[in-house]
């Protein structure tokens, strides 16, 4: 097979652009696979995108025929590192597909199915694939309803037992414990140093906005970009509204699980101006419905609403 791209160049300006502009980096990638449609792994991005933007016909085709068509490469088949590498990856791509299409139960006994075939690492995104998956069909939410290995593979069990954030909110989804995270990306908790230089502005009006963000999550399904198996994401627009890694941004991304506003992270971003985005600056003009005639700081408005 030679290079694991056929030009380089061009898949890579496809793939960079995945999240930042979802429907050019398709039209890319679609483009792309008409030269070289034995690229694999453009293939693995091309699916990807098709799911992430809703195109689910599409994505179950293109799964069929990159099946079929990879059975028939006995060359590719024997360079096993990447075989097995095309064969993981196609492993999440038909789990998003569940996932997207909300068949929980399907897709925990698919998740299942894989569980122990897979290293460490995907293996532990199958483990909170079916915690949500779990939740998601309320089904009762016990540790020993999860697959187990043995007592040397601490990996299945140190989610759990560790109980940290993202496990918590896939088990119990807690708002409190969200804007605790979440303060760490506010001017008046966070640090430039500790969030990768992702930090919301002195003056952004985060508490003011959450009810409107929550909102208009429910009501703009079309700005919504399905990024992992249980998660979503959204790009607001808000001018000045933080920084990112030196630069003043005017935009933010939202994270929440699939199809809910149920909100896992916020935080500015820079070079999301060509993605869909909700605008609200709108906002920023003075209104009853987000100015208050004495203003707190974010500090006080923590502590109110929390009794901290």
């Amino acid at each position: 097979m030679g290079k694991n791209y056929y030009n380089n160049y061009r898949f890579k300006k496809a793939h960079n652009i995945m999240d930042y502009n979802p429907e050019e980096s398709l039209r890319l990638i679609s483009d792309y696979l008409m030269e070289y449609p034995n690229d694999y792994s453009a293939h693995l991005d091309h699916i990807n995108l098709l799911i992430s933007l809703g195109h689910v016909n599409k994505a179950k085709a293109a799964i069929k025929a990159i099946e079929l068509q990879v059975s028939e490469d006995e060359e590719y088949k024997r360079l096993s590192s990447k075989y097995q590498y095309f064969k993981r990856k196609l492993i999440f791509m038909r789990a998003k597909l569940l996932a997207f299409k909300e068949k929980y139960t399907e897709l925990y006994n698919f998740c299942l199915n894989y569980y122990d075939d897979l290293n460490a690492v995907d293996s532990l995104q199958l483990y909170y694939t079916m915690l949500y998956c779990k939740k998601r069909i309320e089904e009762k939410k016990s540790k020993k309803a999860f697959p187990k290995k043995n007592d040397q593979d601490e990996f299945v069990e140190t989610p759990y037992e560790q109980g940290n954030y993202m496990n918590r909110q896939i088990i119990d989804y807690s708002e409190s414990e969200f804007l605790d995270n979440q303060r760490r990306f506010l001017y008046a908790y966070g640090s430039l140093e500790k969030n990768g230089g992702r930090i919301f502005s002195e003056d952004f009006p985060f508490e003011d906005l959450l009810d409107v963000i929550k909102k208009s999550i429910n009501d703009n399904s079309n700005s919504k970009f399905f990024v992992s198996v249980i998660t979503d994401s959204y790009i607001f627009r808000y001018d000045e509204c933080g920084f990112d890694k030196g630069h003043l941004v005017d935009h933010f991304k939202v994270e929440c699980f699939h199809n809910t506003d149920e909100i896992i992270v916020m935080y500015p971003v820079y070079g999301y101006g060509d993605r869909k985005c909700i605008d609200l600056n709108y906002l920023r003009e003075p209104s009853p419905r987000i100015i208050r005639k004495e203003r707190k700081s974010q500090v006080e408005k923590f502590y109110s609403r929390y009794n901290k």
